[in-house]
């Protein structure tokens, strides 16, 4: 998958120039990876890619929220329609930001739905990136960096604990099980 991503990333310079179909790089491998989501889902329905399904979905989703997450950051997807965008009051910036907590939102939503622990992880890991991520984008400069690192000290031990408790949990409930 990581060859076939290199492939495809080559392949839009090399057959469209710098901007492919009007987009950049991130919007091209968000639709590279939401399409590796929608054909594993068919890989699992045949026994000669059965095997190979998992891993595609999990490199999609990868693809996908990396993306996402380089949008939400930067916003450049080099579509048209800029001035209506920039001028109305809302960022590309504030729309993949959307998109992207959409996103993970979906993931959790379906990792909860049919116990799918891949698609849940994905989605929780990468909605704490976007919210660690937009936390430095907004309280770096606005805040003392004391009150900057205290916060983030805390919340970062909160969740540290959080997880102790849930292994904890885990641990005691697999051994129970299982002895």
């Amino acid at each position: 998958m990581i060859v076939f991503g290199i492939w495809f990333g080559t392949w839009t310079i090399y057959g469209g120039g710098t901007y492919y179909l009007g987009m950049d790089y991130p919007l091209r491998f968000v639709l590279f990876g939401a399409g590796l989501i929608a054909v594993s889902g068919y890989m699992r329905s045949f026994s000669l890619t059965a095997t190979l399904w998992s891993s595609t979905r999990t490199w999609g989703m990868l693809y996908l929220f990396i993306a996402l997450w380089i949008l939400s950051l930067f916003g450049n997807d080099q579509l048209r329609g800029d001035y209506i965008l920039t001028h109305g009051g809302v960022s590309r910036v504030a729309i993949w930001s959307i998109g992207f907590l959409c996103a993970a939102t979906v993931a959790i939503w379906h990792g909860l739905r049919y116990r799918d622990s891949t698609t849940k992880g994905f989605g929780l890991a990468f909605l704490g990136i976007n919210l660690y991520t937009k936390f430095f984008e907004f309280c770096w400069t606005k805040w003392y960096k004391s009150v900057f690192f205290a916060v983030m000290a805390l919340s970062l031990g909160l969740v540290g604990r959080y997880a102790e408790t849930v292994s904890a949990a885990l641990h005691e409930q697999y051994f129970n099980r299982s002895g």
